[in-house]
């Protein structure tokens, strides 16, 4: 019994620490593009907030859609093409 308790905190160890980095990569690729979708609308410095909201939407939605692989696959294609954000 021991054993199998052991087995099973190991195992809620592993499945932790995994969906910590999960989070921390989407995070990271969210931090960024609401970074450069902010950068991109100029001259509306004075609805800042509104366009972070707005960018930081556009992400959840396409990692919702797609999911974070299918985001990262896509910037890594966009950034093998020559693409840089503004």
């Amino acid at each position: 019994m021991k054993k199998f308790l052991g087995f099973l905190l190991i195992i809620q160890v592993l499945f932790t620490s995994a969906c910590s980095d999960e989070k921390s990569k989407i995070e990271e690729y969210k931090n960024n593009f609401a970074k450069y979708c902010t950068s991109s609308a100029r001259g509306s410095e004075g609805n800042i907030s509104f366009i972070t909201n707005v960018c930081n939407c556009a992400f959840d939605k396409i990692v919702k859609k797609y999911g974070i692989n299918k985001f990262i696959q896509l910037d890594n294609q966009l950034k093998d093409n020559g693409y840089t954000p503004p």
